[in-house]
């Protein structure tokens, strides 16, 4: 593990102890976004992966996936680059920003650099909502 990776895992640890809901970005590489989660795989934690559901974002199928995990703390959704492809998709989840607040948990968004530097200058609305970002 790298510096870098030593502070990224050190935010995400401080996210999981401390907060009580918000959303946070993890960016990585794609072939690392799973490895990161398995080390986070206790039982207040669900993981949404779009490499295994691969279609454009949908609120209500996020949604719904949260609602069937009502004993989770933290969700950790994988793969966004795969999920947000063009504009309409980032719109879609630009638009969903409240109702995901809505349920209360902490929401760790995984992409990789590119979708995080997209995202930040498309879905700005968005993206100002996060409260912490994990690089590595």
């Amino acid at each position: 593990m790298t510096t870098n990776n030593q502070e990224a895992y050190e935010t995400i640890d401080w996210i999981l102890d401390n907060a009580d809901m918000g959303f946070f970005i993890v960016t990585a590489p794609a072939h690392m976004q799973r490895k990161i989660a398995e080390l986070y795989k206790i039982p207040k934690i669900s993981v949404y992966d779009f490499l295994r559901k691969p279609e454009p974002y949908s609120c209500s199928d996020l949604g719904f996936w949260a609602e069937s995990r009502k004993d989770a703390g933290a969700f950790f959704v994988l793969n966004m680059q795969e999920a947000l492809r063009d504009e309409s998709d980032m719109l879609s989840f630009n638009m969903s920003r409240d109702v995901l607040a809505k349920k209360k948990k902490i929401w760790l968004f995984f992409m990789t650099k590119d979708l995080e530097r997209r995202l930040s200058t498309f879905a700005y609305d968005f993206y100002s909502f996060v409260r912490l970002k994990a690089h590595f």
